[in-house]
């Protein structure tokens, strides 16, 4: 197998539900972080290059996106991936200090700069959005929260927050082990907001931050179980910016863990991810069948219940890596997603969602 090489989180298929096609090798690509698709065309975030594909034939047109901190360029970093968003228009690419916007055949289009601490950004016409981490001056606890962005990233509205699921700093630094994260999409004019923690419900807001809507999830609690607590100890052991701190500072996970504490809810969050493509809402939950699948709830952008469906992982749970970004992606009801083969290449499988 090719060194260097993360065997990352992708989404497989749902039985019955999905047409699958031939899945094809993606050449020059060494270590994904995040893909998007726009089109016929795949956008690939490799280290510290992009990739733009044509999907249809699968094909590689060109490589692009430079290292540094000039005009154009971008700094990349060992402890997160930088990531990258398809719009019709334009490639958005985040990095740790900037935004930057690409065209589709990778010309470098304006940049922007961000505070470090402001991640997922999205594009919302003439507005930005993202979650915010943050820490109040008496230092009590920290928070992520969802917020609406002018063209200069400076913060318009604040319109959705809860707790972080690390706090502390140093030797009191404590992990809630069920990843309850704050999630969003957007479309082209609306902001959507999973709120896990005070329902589950997700609340619908416009560009401006006023709430227009919200409705339920529906949602069956899932225990988690004493086998659980490994599996999830496990998910942040193998996380890549874990995997990074060890290999610098040439500590083992038992010495680097004594600083930690970690806690453990007596259930997982309601969500575990969310996406809007197409007029659906696409939701996973935490909930697994006795085969190991998970389920996917599929709704209407009024929140009417369309599908519910498990959907297996091509790549075993124990083995994800929060920290390695996000390898799959769902664009007019496909989704795309890569997996490694045995010669260590990247392979591009797509499946259309029977609904």
């Amino acid at each position: 197998m090719k060194t260097g090489l993360l065997i990352v989180l992708v989404i497989c298929f749902v039985p019955g539900g999905l047409c699958s096609s031939q899945p094809g090798i993606l050449n020059n690509v060494l270590r994904p972080s995040v893909i998007d698709v726009q089109g016929n065309l795949l956008f690939v975030m490799d280290i510290e290059k992009m990739h733009v594909f044509s999907i249809d034939p699968l094909q590689h047109l060109k490589t692009f996106g430079k290292k540094g901190e000039g005009p154009g360029e971008y700094p990349v970093s060992s402890s997160a991936s930088n990531t990258i968003r398809a719009y019709e228009n334009f490639l958005l690419h985040e990095a740790l200090n900037k935004v930057l916007f690409f065209d589709h055949a990778g010309n470098f289009l304006r940049e922007c700069r961000k505070p470090a601490l402001i991640k997922k950004i999205r594009s919302l016409q003439d507005k930005f959005v993202g979650v915010r981490i943050y820490q109040p001056q008496d230092r009590s606890t920290a928070f992520a929260a969802v917020c609406i962005y002018n063209q200069k990233m400076e913060m318009e509205k604040e319109i959705a927050r809860q707790e972080f699921f690390q706090q502390g700093n140093g030797a009191a630094l404590t992990f809630d082990l069920a990843w309850d994260r704050l999630l969003f999409d957007v479309t082209e004019d609306r902001i959507f907001v999973e709120r896990s923690r005070k329902g589950p419900f997700i609340e619908v807001f416009d560009k401006t931050g006023a709430k227009l809507t919200s409705f339920s999830i529906p949602h069956k609690k899932t225990p988690i179980q004493s086998n659980d607590r490994e599996i999830l100890l496990n998910y942040l052991i193998q996380d890549s910016r874990m995997q990074q701190i060890m290999q610098q500072n040439r500590i083992t996970w038992k010495e680097l863990s004594k600083n930690f504490r970690f806690t453990y809810p007596d259930e997982y969050p309601a969500v575990c991810d969310m996406s809007v493509d197409s007029g659906k809402i696409y939701i996973k939950t935490w909930n697994r069948d006795r085969q190991g699948k998970s389920e996917y709830l599929i709704m209407d952008l009024q929140g009417n219940l369309i599908k519910r469906c498990f959907i297996p992982a091509l790549i075993p749970f124990k083995t994800r890596s929060i920290g390695s970004g996000k390898v799959e992606t769902i664009h007019k009801g496909t989704i795309y997603y890569l997996t490694e083969n045995e010669d260590g290449d990247w392979v591009l499988n797509s499946r259309k969602i029977d609904i």
